[in-house]
C-alpha cells in the first residue's frame, strides 16, 4: 500500500528497516541499581506484589531501535497467571487478567515518566 502511494506521487525513494537488519543492540540492564528497571521492578514487585521475571525473547521487537540508538528500553507484558504464549498459534488472555494488566501498565508508564 505504501509503495502504491509513493508511485501515484512519484520522485520517491523508499527504505524499510527491520531489526534482523540492523546490527545486534546492547540489551537494557536489568542490575538492580540500573534506575529504569529499578523503577519498572518497584513498581511490579513493591506495588502490585508481583515477581518481576526478565527473560531474554528469541524475537525481536520494536524496542531494538530504541536500544540502537543507546536508549533503553525493556519489553514489558503486565499479564500475570497466564503462560507466555505471545504471537503463539493458541494465544489468549482472560479478560481480568487483561484489565488488570492496564492498571500495572499506567502506574509502570506513570512511574518512569516521573523518574529524577
Amino acid at each position: 500500500m505504501v509503495r502504491g502511494w509513493a508511485e501515484e506521487i512519484g520522485d520517491i525513494r523508499l527504505e524499510f528497516e527491520t531489526c534482523a537488519t540492523l546490527p545486534e543492540a546492547v540489551p537494557t540492564s536489568t542490575s538492580p541499581d540500573f534506575p529504569w528497571f529499578k523503577t519498572l521492578k518497584g513498581v511490579v514487585e513493591d506495588k502490585f506484589g508481583l515477581k518481576l521475571d526478565p527473560v531474554l525473547c528469541p524475537g525481536r521487537t520494536d524496542a531494538c531501535f530504541l536500544r540502537q540508538n543507546g536508549i533503553a528500553a525493556y519489553g514489558f507484558t503486565p499479564f500475570t497467571g497466564t503462560p507466555r504464549l505471545l504471537h503463539d498459534h493458541n494465544e489468549f488472555l482472560n479478560e481480568k487478567v487483561f484489565l488488570k494488566g492496564i492498571d500495572i501498565m499506567e502506574d509502570v508508564v506513570e512511574a518512569m515518566a516521573n523518574m529524577q
